[in-house]
This record gives structure tokens, C-alpha cells and sequence, in this order.
């Protein structure tokens, strides 16, 4: 079976992955039988953890905005896509779908923001799924949506070229990241907050998260594949970022940039130390 898309559990003992057949699924790392869930006829599209691993949201497989699925209860949830419009958010495979292209749960699980192929975030209360607030701005789908690790921001990716930062309380634009040549395909920030990475067309972009301001474009602009990234994302309280593209690949970067003097510094006497001895 075609896997669409895979995440670990924030505790790390855990591994959901989103098929092509419409089914989720989730392992222990120890190794036991996966659980399952068929969530539609179709191709999902992406799958993601509750911070506390109880829940996973999935994209795709039917008609449905998202549906939340608490695999240890067996329960599930579908949120009806208030949507009228077909979108363009393809699954892997070329599946075209309705609903939202991706969803994500705020740390405290007490939120889950969707991106809709109508180009509108929409935020949901977890424990009755009314929804919040819509975010609007984007000009197409939204491709990507993360929480940073506060709760009060979301960072968003579309096909309109753009990333978007957000007050969560207010569903306000804090800053537009703008920059890549086509479609935004995916979005994170950095453990602290202060640093965005963006999965532009066929190169990634690191950004400060508080001023909105491309950081060191020859450094930082910095191309992956040859062909076209699918996401972009920090590694949990570090500065590594992984990125993954549509040629099966997955590339790791590490950002020093991001980890500011305490890292600078040492690189920065590490490269003159090189230099010095080339002269030699």
C-alpha cells in the first residue's frame, strides 16, 4: 500500500501514517500490529499527532474538512467542509479532493486548525468542534498549517506563493513571508518561536518568525531538490530541519544560524581556523 504521509508522536513512541486507499494507521515503536482506521474511499493526505498522542487528524479520503480519529477508543470525528468550492489540493498520486490540505492540533489539544482548498484557515474548538475564527488572506489553497509551541501564533503555507504568521486570538496577519517563485508547499516554526522554515517550489527559506525578514538569502534561500519539496520542519528543540520532496527524497540541514552567538561564535572560529591553516 502507497503511504500519502507520515508523523512521529511528540513522545516518540508512536508512528501514524496516512495511504493512499483511505486508510490511517498507527504503530508502537515496540513493534505490536498496527491499529487501523478506514477513513474514505480515497487518498489521504496528510496525518498528524495530538500533543498527548490520543488522537491523530487526517486529510482527505472523502468529503469531509478533516477527521479526528482517537485510536485508542476507536472513536472518530469528521468535520463537514463548510467549503462549496473544488480545490486544487492534490494528494499524492494526483488525487484532486475537497476539504482542507492540511490540520494540525495546538500543543494543549484544545484547538485544530484546518487549511482549505478555498484558501481560508478556519480554527475548531476540540472539544465540541465549533468552530473558532477563520483566518482569510491567502489568495489559494493553504498547503501547510503549525502551531507554534505557545499556542498563540499559526503559520500557514499556500499556493498563492506566500507564508502567513497569525495571531491565534484575533485570526489577525502578524507578517507575510514573501519570497519563493510558486507554490508554498509547507510550513513549521522553530522550537523557541523565532525562526519559520518555508518548503518553496525546489528550495527551502528560513526566516525570522518575529520581523518577517529573509535571513542571509545565500545562506539560508538554500535549494534541496530538483524536484518540487512537499514540506519543510524543525526538529523538536533543535536547529536541524528536514525537508521532503516529490522525488521520495528527505534531506536534513543544519541551521547554525538559527541557534544564534552561542553557535555562531564556534562556527565562526572553526571556518577562520580552516582558512588560516589552507594558508599555511
Amino acid at each position: 500500500m502507497a503511504l500519502t504521509d507520515a508523523a512521529i508522536s511528540a513522545d516518540g513512541r508512536y508512528v501514524a501514517a496516512s495511504g493512499a486507499d483511505g486508510t490511517a494507521r498507527v504503530w508502537a515503536v515496540t513493534g505490536r500490529p498496527p491499529v487501523t482506521v478506514r477513513v474514505g474511499t480515497r487518498a489521504l493526505r496528510s496525518i498528524a499527532f495530538s500533543h498527548d498522542a490520543t488522537r491523530v487528524v487526517v486529510t482527505g479520503g472523502g468529503t469531509a474538512l478533516a477527521t479526528v480519529w482517537n485510536w485508542r477508543s476507536g472513536s472518530i470525528v469528521s468535520i463537514p467542509d463548510p467549503s462549496a468550492e473544488t480545490g486544487r489540493c492534490i494528494a499524492p498520486g494526483g488525487t484532486a479532493f475537497r476539504g482542507a490540505c492540511d490540520a494540525v492540533f495546538s500543543r494543549d489539544g484544545k484547538l485544530l486548525a484546518t487549511g482549505g482548498v478555498d484558501g481560508i484557515v478556519r480554527l475548531w474548538r476540540a472539544s465540541d468542534w465549533s468552530r473558532v475564527r477563520e483566518f482569510v488572506g491567502h489568495g489559494a489553497e493553504v498547503t501547510g498549517v503549525a502551531f507554534d509551541s505557545t499556542g498563540r501564533y499559526l503559520a500557514t503555507s499556500s499556493r498563492d506563493k506566500d507564508a502567513r504568521k497569525w495571531d491565534v486570538a484575533t485570526g489577525r496577519t502578524l507578517r507575510t513571508f514573501r519570497g519563493h517563485s510558486s507554490i508554498v508547499s509547507g510550513v513549521g516554526f522553530s522550537s523557541d518561536g523565532k525562526w519559520l522554515v518555508t518548503a518553496g517550489p525546489i528550495k527551502a527559506g528560513v526566516w525570522d518568525a518575529t520581523t518577517g525578514t529573509d535571513l542571509a538569502a545565500d545562506r539560508l534561500y538554500f535549494a534541496t531538490s530538483t524536484a518540487q519539496l512537499s514540506s519543510a520542519a524543525f526538529a523538536p528543540n533543535s536547529q536541524t530541519i528536514a525537508t521532503t520532496s516529490f522525488d521520495g527524497t528527505v534531506r536534513t540541514y543544519d541551521c547554525v544560524l538559527c541557534g544564534g552567538l552561542d553557535r555562531l561564535v564556534p562556527e565562526a572560529r572553526a571556518r577562520l581556523a580552516a582558512l588560516n591553516r589552507g594558508r599555511d
